[in-house]
């Protein structure tokens, strides 16, 4: 899947299809192929629009790519008036600003708003050759037992391993995630997206069945 570009791609995700968030509105994106270059990225994908996040009948969102530090390579907001549907790609775009570290990570993001909650829509992340990763006090280690899992069904992320501690970001089913292992209780998993740590309920989440992880069962490991 990788296609070569600019200085060199690293990585293609193709990106599992988004469920509804909250009743039967959300933005959804099909057929998705994300490539993250040295200077470019290439993107492929369906579209629909489908929630009124500003209160003025259209939906608000965001790309943005940044590199293993956190600068912005290249960020887009935009808004449709909702319903609408379409494709966008195959294109090529440069970034407006150059990448230092690894890994690279691209987000479509539906901001929060008019009642619904912010949205992480599409994701996939990649690295580009002679780069050195990025180290540094916020980085976070991943533990030997951790694996990659899959969301099963949409849910609200925990702040804490605590029926009354969701918040109002939402993971969709199909996303993936490390999981770290469960709380004292056996009832949360502790979860890692993008360096944040939050706990989701285990009925939402299974093993992931890609060629990686192959259905590699998920810990069980009691974890703070």
């Amino acid at each position: 899947m990788k296609r070569m570009m600019g200085l060199g791609v690293v990585l293609v995700l193709t990106l599992s299809m988004v469920v509804a968030v909250q009743f039967t509105s959300a933005m959804v994106v099909t057929n998705s192929t994300i490539t993250l270059g040295c200077t470019s990225y290439d993107y492929d994908f369906d579209w629909v629009f489908d929630r009124d996040n500003t209160g003025t009948g259209n939906e608000a969102y965001y790309i943005e790519i940044t590199d293993g530090a956190g600068k912005v390579l290249r960020r887009f907001d935009s808004s449709w008036p909702v319903p609408n549907a379409g494709h966008d790609g195959p294109n090529t775009l440069a970034y407006s600003a150059m990448p230092e570290y690894n890994p690279l990570t691209y987000r479509l993001v539906s901001p929060a708003g008019n009642g619904y909650p912010e949205q992480l829509v599409d994701h996939a992340t990649g690295t580009c050759p002679g780069l050195p990763d990025y180290v540094g006090a916020d980085m976070v280690p991943i533990p030997s037992q951790a694996v990659v899992g899959s969301f099963v069904t949409t849910t609200p992320v925990y702040g804490s391993p605590d029926p009354n501690a969701a918040s109002t970001t939402v993971m969709e089913a199909g996303k993936t995630a490390w999981v770290y292992g469960v709380d004292a209780s056996g009832q949360f998993y502790k979860v890692m997206l993008a360096g944040k740590f939050f706990w989701v309920p285990v009925n939402t989440m299974g093993p992931n069945y890609d060629e990686v992880w192959n259905g590699t069962p998920l810990p069980t490991t009691v974890v703070d």
